[in-house]
C-alpha cells in the first residue's frame, strides 16, 4: 500500500467547493484526468452509492465510503481510496487530500515507490484542479 497526503487552501467557502466536488457529473469540468462522470443509482452521493467515471481514459466504477456534506468525501475505485476533507477558515477552506493506492503480492512491493508517486500525483491533480475550478467560477 502506498499513500500520499496533500493540502491546498481555496479562496472559497465549503459550499462552493462542494458544488463541484460533491457532484460526479461536474468532475470533468475541473479535473483534467476525468472525462465523464455519472451516478449509477440515484442522483446524489450517499454511503454505498456507486458511480461511473472515466479516469485517465479508462472507465472506472467508484463507491462512496463516507460522506459528510460540506466536510468529507471518501470513495474507492479499483485498488485506490481517495479522501477529501474540507476545513473552513473565514472565507477560505483548506482541502486535504489523502490517496491510498495498493497492489497485491510480490509485484506490489517492487512497485511501491511508483505507487507512492502516482498517489502523490493524484492528490496534486485533484487539489489543483478543484482549486482552479472553484476560484475560476468565482
Amino acid at each position: 500500500m502506498a499513500a500520499a497526503r496533500q493540502e491546498v487552501v481555496i479562496n472559497a467557502p465549503p459550499n462552493k467547493i462542494w458544488s463541484l466536488l460533491g457532484d460526479v457529473s461536474k468532475w470533468p469540468s475541473w479535473n483534467s484526468r476525468v472525462t465523464s462522470g455519472k451516478m449509477l443509482e440515484g442522483d446524489v452521493f450517499y454511503p454505498g452509492a456507486t458511480f461511473q467515471f472515466t479516469y485517465d481514459g479508462k472507465p472506472r466504477v467508484g463507491t462512496i465510503i463516507q460522506i459528510d456534506r460540506l466536510k468529507v468525501l471518501v470513495w474507492r475505485f479499483d485498488k485506490t481510496r481517495l479522501s477529501m476533507r474540507l476545513e473552513p477558515s473565514g472565507q477560505t477552506t483548506k482541502v486535504i487530500c489523502e490517496c491510498e493506492a495498493g497492489a497485491s503480492g510480490l509485484f506490489g512491493s517492487f512497485n511501491k515507490s511508483k505507487l507512492e508517486q502516482e498517489a502523490a500525483q493524484a492528490c496534486t491533480d485533484w487539489l489543483q484542479g478543484l482549486k482552479q475550478g472553484v476560484e475560476k467560477a468565482g
